[in-house]
């Protein structure tokens, strides 16, 4: 029986990443455009403004 549920949970677990990186496909711009937006913030990679936004 836990063989089973192991294999099941694997098989699953397979076909939602598959499903999820395949809708990531489509929604590419939108995380381009949250992403890219953030890069002066202060939670952003830059951790604040670069010289030009001070």
């Amino acid at each position: 029986m836990g063989t089973v549920m192991l294999v099941v949970h694997a098989i699953i677990s397979v076909i939602l990443i598959y499903l999820s990186l395949k809708q990531m496909g489509k929604f590419a711009e939108l995380g381009g455009a949250f992403g890219s937006g953030s890069m002066n913030t202060i939670f952003g990679r830059d951790k604040g403004l670069d010289a030009e936004g001070k």
